[in-house]
């Protein structure tokens, strides 16, 4: 069973530690029972807004962390349930198609999170959403891989 965290406000979500639990327990719960490996390797895996609703967590921030997840234990294709939602599905396909073409790596995505939290800190409410700025860190970051 994965459960979620349950979070009160945006910024607290965005902790490293938060993002760390949130992302270390959906990453178990998609290990086999009993599996010697490190990963499971195998199968995709079929999701959705899990933390979201009664526990207040952020669609965006934990649709990016099940992506981060299901890449870090082999479970491809993660297929994101949207329910209706059609501007998060918009999003989160334009998010997937710069992480695809800019080759960004999960330590990638998470170095992004973390410069996300400490701008959002620092200015309070920053103007950008999390994956406009997602979506320009892994462009940077390709241009200087050139």
């Amino acid at each position: 069973m994965v459960d979620a965290k349950p979070f009160g406000d945006y910024e607290s979500q965005l902790s490293a530690g938060a993002v760390r639990r949130e992302l270390n327990k959906f990453y178990c719960g998609m290990m086999k029972p009993g599996d010697d490996r490190d990963v499971c390797g195998s199968g995709g895996v079929a999701t959705g807004h899990w933390g979201c609703g009664a526990f207040g967590g952020d669609r965006h921030l934990k649709a990016l962390i099940q992506l981060m997840a299901a890449a870090q234990a082999g479970r491809q294709p993660l297929v994101y349930c949207v329910v209706g939602d059609k501007q998060l599905e918009k999003e989160l396909t334009g998010l997937a198609q710069t992480i695809t073409k800019t080759r960004c790596t999960v330590k990638d995505l998470w170095n992004a999170v973390a410069e996300y939290a400490d701008r959002m800190e620092r200015y309070e409410r920053y103007e950008t959403s999390l994956y406009q700025f997602i979506e320009r860190h892994c462009r940077a970051l390709a241009r200087s891989n050139l």
